[in-house]
């Protein structure tokens, strides 16, 4: 989930209830192919140097995962997909 104010999410649900995980902060850097973002903060951010790449449609999000805390167990890639009925 990518907040207007920059503030990036990993949000899930655990026992009925939603869980939100600041991931950081992000930001188009020039480097970067268009329809991307970088998380760029905050320092103490395992996750910075993740990006998010949205598809040309908007249908789909796939983050390419960076985790200084926990290189071994971290995915290369995940896709997020919308659904159908917009969800």
């Amino acid at each position: 989930m990518i907040q207007p104010d920059t503030r990036v999410y990993h949000s899930r649900v655990v026992e009925g209830r939603e869980q939100r995980v600041l991931i950081g902060y992000a930001a188009a850097a020039s480097s970067s192919p268009p329809g991307s973002l970088s998380i760029i903060a905050p320092d103490t951010s395992p996750f910075i140097g993740t990006s998010l790449q949205v598809s040309d449609d908007f249908r789909a999000v796939t983050v390419h995962w960076q985790n200084y805390g926990d290189r071994k167990h971290t995915p290369g890639q995940t896709q997020f997909v919308r659904r159908k009925d917009g969800s």
